[in-house]
């Protein structure tokens, strides 16, 4: 059974013209209206969403640490930048030890979510719906992470 699908983690990919790769992630984001925001000397923004909790697992848990886990969703492009940011910033390898990830709920076949509008509490199965049923894998990365 597949729990995940490559296209469950395009919306988590900003659509951006001036990358280079359509996987670049952004460290700071501009301001935008209705959004917190810094003035910095990368002028006005914040922190970009990979970087913020990146900041925080250094700062709870250090550069290294044995268990990271999430959806599979998030494999990529969010934990791919969390290792990415953490290794190169750190210079110490692996970001975590081992990885776990739970798979999705889909409802009518689509996952649920937010963006796609199916995470109100009446998106819930109910008689006639389908769902999947949500999974966990894990996997040592004394040498990879589970996504290379």
């Amino acid at each position: 059974m597949q729990f995940w699908r490559p296209e469950d983690s395009v919306s988590r990919i900003d659509d951006n013209s001036k990358k280079r790769n359509p996987g670049d992630f952004a460290l700071w984001k501009g301001r935008k209206d209705g959004e917190p925001f810094w003035e910095t000397e990368l002028g006005p923004g914040r922190p970009g969403w990979h970087i913020e909790d990146t900041t925080i697992t250094e700062t709870f848990f250090g550069p290294s640490y044995d268990l990271h886990g999430g959806a599979v969703a998030l494999i990529f492009p969010h934990q791919e930048a969390e290792v990415a940011q953490m290794e190169a910033a750190s210079g110490i390898e692996p970001l975590a030890r081992y990885w776990t990830h739970t798979g999705l709920l889909r409802v009518d076949g689509e996952k649920m979510s937010k963006s796609t509008g199916t995470s109100s509490r009446s998106a819930m199965p109910s008689p006639g719906r389908t769902s999947a049923p949500c999974g966990t894998r894990s996997s040592p990365s004394a040498t990879a992470p589970p996504w290379s």
